[in-house]
Formats: structure tokens, C-alpha cells, sequence
């Protein structure tokens, strides 16, 4: 009967199967088994604030620009700083066809600029207050997410209709 058991619990944390010779050794393999655990929480908890301000700007932008985001964009691709950012420069020059669209001949390219730069500052914000709602918020997010704005904003600066 427990060799049924042992059998269907699922999920047996990894220090628990581990065998050694002595304590010591046996010591080591749960300590090096913690960290690796700790390790994949912190890279999936990572990734998971960084999708949730990606979909604060998927949210944002599809409401503020009518954007239907393209399936290549998907917010499973969101896993870094990086992969976050590439997603939001993908989405300006559609946000921007979608502006002028819905401005006709009159759009104007600075209003653009600064309407998107609102969307955008507002959307990272409503992402980090989210993650401090939930009890995730690190600083070193924080500190990305503004340096991903300022490269967000450099990048629409930049951009010409």
C-alpha cells in the first residue's frame, strides 16, 4: 500500500530523491538541488513580470489604435527585457499605419509620437503596479522596464510615417 503512494504523488521536490555516502555529500546535493529550484522560480517569475507588462501594452495599444496584433507577436515569446522591447518596436509601425488610418491626411507625426509615448509610459506603469499587487515587484524590473521606455522612446523619436 505506500509503494502506491509513493508511487502517485506527484512532484517530489528533487531533494528527496537524492542519495550520498556520507552527510556531507548528501548536504551538498540538497543545497545544489534548492538553488536550482530557487534558480528556475526567480527565471520563471522574471519572465512572468515581463509578460505582464506586455499585455498591459497589447491591452493598451489594441484599445487605443483598434490593433489587431499579429500571431507572430504572441505573449508566450516575452521572456526578457529584450524579447519584451523587440515586441513593442514590432508594434510601432503598426500602431502608427492604424493612427494615420484613423487620422487620414491630417495626421500629423508628432502627435503620434507623443500620443504613443502616453500609451506606452502609462501601459509599463499599470504593469509594475500590477506586479506590486501581486507581491512580484523587484527592483531590477523596474529598473529594466524604464531603460526598455527610454529605448521605446528613443526608438519612436526616431521614427518617421
Amino acid at each position: 500500500m505506500m509503494n502506491i503512494v509513493a508511487q502517485t504523488e506527484p512532484d517530489q521536490p528533487k531533494y528527496m530523491c537524492l542519495s550520498a555516502n556520507t552527510q556531507y555529500e548528501l548536504a551538498q546535493g540538497i543545497e545544489a538541488a534548492a538553488k536550482a529550484a530557487q534558480l528556475g522560480e526567480s527565471e520563471d517569475l522574471t519572465q512572468t513580470c515581463y509578460q505582464i507588462c506586455c499585455q498591459q501594452l497589447l491591452d493598451q495599444l489594441q484599445e487605443e489604435y483598434l490593433l489587431e496584433v499579429p500571431l507572430s507577436l504572441s505573449l508566450a515569446q516575452v521572456k526578457d527585457k529584450k524579447t519584451l522591447q523587440n515586441t513593442l518596436l514590432a508594434l510601432l509601425p503598426l500602431c502608427a499605419a492604424q493612427w494615420q488610418l484613423q487620422g487620414g491626411s491630417s495626421a500629423r507625426l508628432a502627435n503620434f509620437q507623443g500620443e504613443f509615448k502616453l500609451v506606452v509610459a502609462r501601459s509599463l506603469l499599470d504593469g509594475l503596479d500590477i506586479m506590486s499587487a501581486k507581491d512580484i515587484w523587484r527592483f531590477d524590473i523596474q529598473r529594466n522596464v524604464q531603460q526598455l521606455q527610454k529605448c521605446v522612446f528613443a526608438a519612436v523619436d526616431q521614427y518617421s510615417l
